[in-house]
């Protein structure tokens, strides 16, 4: 991942962190014994009790040691995966997104209508369909 454009680096941050489960990732990597809205031993610090917490429903895991918030992206990378795996990784329809959000530019696709990007994202337009709609928009600017 290249980290010369802030926009896109936390645009690609953001994909991973809304396409990945923090759960799923903690028992993967860290224990699969691990349970729903639980106390664990902190992956991020050596920890001999449970210093965090997972939120399920937010999606991030909360340590009260290193008060932080640690999200998806941030265990991949504590994992050791780098960016270029952790998109390979993604599911088509997100790199799809991504790569339309970096074609056009950050705040290009911050501007388009919201029911488009929602359609996608939702995959109830596909990436030919999308693309045609980013095209107009942008065509018609």
């Amino acid at each position: 991942m290249i980290r010369d454009d802030k926009n896109q680096f936390w645009e690609f941050v953001k994909l991973v962190n809304s396409h990945y489960n923090m759960l799923d990732l903690l028992r993967k990597y860290i224990n699969p014994a691990i349970r729903e809205d639980s106390s664990i031993l902190c992956p991020f610090h050596g920890d001999s009790r449970r210093s965090a917490k997972i939120y399920t429903e937010s999606n991030s895991m909360y340590c009260w040691t290193c008060s932080k918030v640690y999200r998806p992206y941030d265990l991949l990378k504590f994992a050791g995966m780098p960016d270029k795996q952790i998109y390979l990784n993604l599911p088509k329809n997100a790199t799809q997104q991504y790569n339309i959000i970096n074609s056009i530019g950050v705040k290009e696709y911050m501007d388009m209508p919201h029911k488009y990007k929602r359609a996608f994202i939702d995959g109830r337009i596909d990436y030919k369909q999308y693309n045609k709609l980013v095209e107009n928009i942008i065509q018609n600017s």
